[in-house]
């Protein structure tokens, strides 16, 4: 299966959605995309149903020009609803062009970048006594955060969140 004509926009996302997941292991990958589809987090795509033991491993980029294509040599659904987000909250801050000395964040719900001469300090939102937030201070640096613990459902037994690992499921 390919994808061609793929934005090369899209390829440096893609990129490090690879490096990510190698780095991790494959704990980190995008393809795990048919089980949040089964969980109902995401919308059944309109495609062939990924094959059984489908992962990260099966995808292969290249660019061309102004376009790139995307190979899959085995059928798969991606999600790259994480990592896109905090590509966007990146690509924000460059297309800014700020200078060094301009202090700058850039909340995106949970994906977070702070550029310039001063540390920010984060509160993460959870339910504890206001005295009990886990505080963490970043200077230059990014952030994400997810938990989803508002969103576990019931399923096949027991219960499933958004958060999908890659080996395991």
């Amino acid at each position: 299966v390919a994808v061609t004509g793929v934005q090369t926009s899209a390829l440096p996302i893609l990129r490090k959605a690879q490096e990510n997941a190698a780095a991790s292991g494959g704990v980190f990958d995008i393809t795990t995309a048919a089980r949040l589809v089964d969980w109902g987090y995401l919308p059944r795509p309109d495609a062939t149903a990924p094959a059984a033991g489908a992962s990260w491993r099966n995808i292969h980029l290249e660019a061309e020009g102004a376009c790139a294509s995307v190979r899959f040599d085995r059928p798969l659904w991606i999600d790259l609803g994480g990592i896109a987000k905090g590509y966007a909250v990146d690509a924000g801050l460059r297309a800014m062009a700020l200078g060094p000395q301009v202090q700058a964040v850039i909340n995106a719900g949970g994906d977070l970048r702070v550029a310039g001469p001063r540390a920010e300090a984060v509160r993460l939102r959870l339910p504890l006594p206001a005295d009990a937030i886990p505080v963490i201070e970043i200077a230059e640096g990014s952030l994400a955060s997810s938990s989803g613990r508002e969103h576990v459902r019931p399923h096949g037994g027991g219960s499933v969140g958004p958060h999908v690992h890659g080996i395991s499921g």
